[in-house]
This record gives C-alpha cells, structure tokens and sequence, in this order.
C-alpha cells in the first residue's frame, strides 16, 4: 500500500503497475509530482498522493532506471542499466536527448566494494 509507505519500502509499483520494481524516484514541481524509475526502463510521474495511476510514462531506456536527477521543475536526467543517460521533459513529458553513455568500469564488474 502506497498511501502508508508499505508498498514503496517492499519496492513495489504504485498502483499495482506493471513496470517492474522500483529502482529510483525524485520529486519535482515543488513536490506536487514524483517520477519513478522501474525495473523495466519505464519513467512514471505521478501526482503526489495519487499512486493509483500515473499521469504519464516515459519507455526511455531499454534496462532499469538506476537514477533520476531533476534539473529543475520540468526536466530530469535519468542512468540505465543500458548504459545511458537521457535528458527528459516533464508535462509535457518527452525524450529531449540522449546526453552520453557510462559504463560500469572497464572489467565489466561494476567496481565499488566496500
């Protein structure tokens, strides 16, 4: 259950979506909208507090989307499992552009440790 923070913690999709787990979220809009990046490539905004439905969806990437950094009130850069990182309007949600590719590190491992 979205609306008491249950479902978020288990990594669930508002609404019972179909996109997959959720991987990445960042508010916009002063916080009136949350954009939620799933397992699938799908973005999703949705109204603050209205998990039911999402307002729009954005299949950017074709891998899970890792992060989303918001810009400002109406654009965020999202990074893919797929290797990229594209720059999105949001209301009127579009692909602006895809602004380069990262990777995980030149033996393929990812890096980190810890």
């Amino acid at each position: 259950d979205w609306s008491t923070g249950e479902g978020l913690a288990r990594g669930e999709a508002p609404g019972g979506g179909s996109h997959g787990a959720v991987v990445s979220m960042a508010a916009i809009k002063d916080g009136l909208s949350v954009l939620v990046g799933f397992s699938s490539g799908v973005v999703c905004v949705y109204a603050t507090g209205k998990w039911e439905m999402p307002t729009d969806a954005v299949p950017g990437h074709a891998h899970a989307v890792n992060a989303i950094l918001a810009l400002d009130a109406d654009t965020v850069v999202t990074a893919s499992d797929d290797g990229f990182l594209r720059l999105f309007a949001v209301h009127p949600t579009s692909l602006r552009a895809t602004l380069g590719s990262h990777t995980t590190g030149s033996d393929g491992g990812g890096g980190g440790g810890g």
